[in-house]
């Protein structure tokens, strides 16, 4: 991370740069105005098309503004920017095909069904005017009381009692673009927007990387991220640590390119895509603010306009802050005993960052005096030491405390997440940057990634660090994808140029080979999970089971995993009223199925009964329809252990239909 654009960089940056800030800034405002329809009942695509046109707009006025500008290329090189675009079509197939995660019961399937549901209704809240009209006595039956203070009808779904109406979990910005995707691509569009955010994020990598390390920095940065195995199995899914690390990326080099141009449309996409972090997860509004603060801190930030940062971010808040206070508010409250901490931190965030500029000056001056020089070579041979220390005491801690931690410390030691050599060139990287005289930019943009990545996981570790809530093994590395696998890549790519350059003339050869032995150890890591696809299969086998019903029918399903699994995409995906909860003898289920008859509704049982069902449901004769089976790949579920092998998902139930004897 020691090498630096050329000298004859213009202030204005290049033409390629404007474009990618015109998109962040454009995809921002679609994503807080969408959010803000989807809370009034009004989801659209229209105002993206909108935005993206004006951003359009935008850039080819900047661009006209900057074609001129001399000493600097209209475009970035030919050879780098081919090879930059084969990288990230690569990781496009790499990525390719995504899991079929519309099953319930796991935060992938709850995005895709809630942001197919999105698309639907045009709201967050999601109708169930059958089980609204059957009363108290059915909502009984179905819906059940969650840990906190709210109910639940399917998993990762609250029940609104007041408006009679299913909420999603997570009605964050991740559920928007789904249902976005959805609106243009149906169900396949809405399984390809974990590929589309992995690729970009990647790609906001490879900015921050070339601005960081010069040129093929970014072509460097964008594989070592993208290649992870981590990367890949997390731009499989539909989960927000992938959009947030996309968000991150591409406001730090958002906020980098402030810092070097002074440009009011860089403040505002960095102020934009930290702020937007605030819809994407409620602990990576943290992530966001703390590196809000120090791009008002880092140096270089005194003569540049702040106003476009503070107010990019001030509007993503905004917009965050109407969501959390209706319809996330579920979800808030039954973790409040985690998010006050962080709700804590983020006002002191705010409250101390004036007084953090005035300390900020002072030390400056300080630091200016004569005295001080003698004192700054050994305080940079220190700094350079002293976050190698503190990992290492991290780890320590972690593995004596066990459970959760401790599991995140043996896999850093066994190389699961960080080979030996990748931790080799990390630390090369960490090195160049704190005592080889790197440029404070540099210093700046590693100190936020340590120090995001350290808050990540602290967050987390409090949340699920007893031992009640350990979760599954490949799951829990969701942990690392916002902050520490982009922290670790251009830590890499840092500490590969850095041993490049201290080669004799005539080795740069080296360097390529370093690079391809990284990437074969991280596509050979990958093997496992790239030997299937995640529940291929699973959208035909829905498709096959609810075409045995018509839309609109009532499904009661028997308790069991395939039915909390089923009638999630069944209720979400295709229009069926589909309820887990069958109990025969319960009046509510008598009420629902009255219900569903008066409005014409036909009704049917789906488990596994093994008689006829009018032994069991007095007044009602029962038929049988089908028997109806799936067998979908899954990765093997550990928790003590990473997965090293495949198993399948087997699924089978019988269908009855049910008819009034009356």
């Amino acid at each position: 991370m020691t090498a630096t654009p050329g000298p004859t960089e213009p202030p204005g940056g290049q033409p390629g740069e404007t474009i990618a800030v015109a998109i962040t800034i454009g995809l921002c405002l679609t994503g807080a105005g969408e959010t803000l329809l989807a809370l009034a009942g009004r989801f659209s695509p229209l105002p993206l098309l909108a935005v993206m046109l004006g951003a359009g707009m935008v850039t080819a006025l900047v661009m006209k503004g900057n074609a001129s500008l001399p000493g600097w290329p209209k475009r970035w090189p030919a050879l780098e920017t081919l090879i930059l675009g084969g990288t990230l079509a690569a990781l496009a197939a790499w990525f390719t095909p995504p899991a079929e995660f519309v099953l319930g019961g796991l935060d992938p399937g709850v995005y895709l069904n809630a942001g197919v549901a999105l698309a639907r209704s045009g709201s967050f809240w999601l109708p169930e005017p059958l089980l609204a009209q059957a009363g108290p006595e059915a909502r009984a039956v179905f819906v059940t009381q969650s840990v906190g203070l709210h109910s639940v009808l399917h998993p990762g779904f609250y029940w609104d009692e007041a408006v009679g109406a299913a909420t999603p979990q997570f009605p964050f910005l991740l559920t928007v673009w789904t249902g976005i995707a959805s609106l243009a691509a149906g169900v396949q569009g809405a399984l390809m927007v974990p590929v589309a955010i992995g690729v970009a994020a990647a790609g906001a990598g490879a900015l921050l990387g070339r601005r960081l390390l010069g040129p093929w920095g970014g072509v460097v940065t964008a594989a070592l991220l993208g290649f992870h195995t981590l990367e890949l199995w997390h731009a499989r899914l539909g989960l927000a640590e992938e959009l947030a690390q996309a968000m991150f990326l591409v406001g730090l080099w958002s906020g980098v390119r402030w810092l070097d141009t002074g440009r009011r449309d860089f403040g505002a996409a960095a102020g934009l895509a930290l702020g937007t972090l605030c819809l994407v997860k409620t602990e990576s509004a943290a992530v966001g603010l703390i590196a809000v603060v120090a791009l008002l801190l880092a140096p270089g930030a005194g003569g540049r306009a702040k106003t476009p940062l503070v107010l990019g971010w001030a509007l993503s808040a905004a917009v965050a802050g109407t969501l959390y206070a209706t319809a996330v508010r579920p979800l808030v409250l039954d973790q409040m005993s985690s998010v006050q901490p962080l709700l804590a931190l983020m006002l002191a965030l705010v409250i101390a960052a004036p007084a953090l500029v005035l300390i900020r000056r002072f030390l400056s001056m300080v630091l200016a005096s004569r005295w001080s020089q003698a004192l700054r070579l050994p305080m940079r041979r220190w700094m350079a030491v002293a976050p190698l220390l503190l990992v290492m005491a991290a780890l320590a801690l972690l593995e004596t405390r066990g459970g959760y931690a401790g599991r995140f410390a043996r896999a850093l030691g066994n190389g699961l997440y960080l080979s030996p050599l990748d931790g080799a060139l990390a630390v090369a990287g960490l090195a160049a940057v704190w005592a080889l005289r790197g440029r404070p930019r540099h210093r700046w943009v590693a100190g936020v990634l340590i120090a995001t990545s350290v808050l990540y996981l602290a967050i987390y570790y409090r949340y699920l660090g007893t031992a009640d809530r350990i979760p599954l093994y490949l799951w829990a590395t969701r942990r690392l994808v916002p902050t520490v696998l982009p922290a670790l890549a251009l830590l890499e790519a840092g500490g590969m140029f850095w041993l490049t350059r201290q080669l004799p003339r005539g080795w740069a050869r080296a360097g390529v080979a370093i690079v391809a032995l990284v990437l074969t150890v991280r596509i050979a890591g990958a093997a496992v999970v790239r030997q299937h696809t995640e529940y291929q299969g699973a959208v035909a086998a829905v498709d096959r089971l609810a075409a045995l019903t018509e839309p609109g029918s009532l499904l009661l399903f028997e308790p069991s995993d395939t039915a909390i699994r089923l009638a999630t995409p069944l209720r979400y995906l295709r229009d069926r009223s589909a309820y887990v909860g069958w109990n025969p003898a319960a009046a509510g289920v008598h009420r629902l199925i009255e219900t569903a008859a008066e409005a014409g509704r036909p009704v049917y049982y789906l488990g596994y009964q093994p008689g006829p069902l009018s032994s069991t449901l007095t007044g009602y004769a029962s038929s049988f329809v089908a028997h109806w089976s799936a067998c979908l790949p899954e990765l093997e579920r550990t928790s003590a252990q990473p997965p090293g092998r495949w198993s399948n998902f087997p699924a089978r139930l019988d269908v009855y239909r049910l008819e009034s004897r009356r």
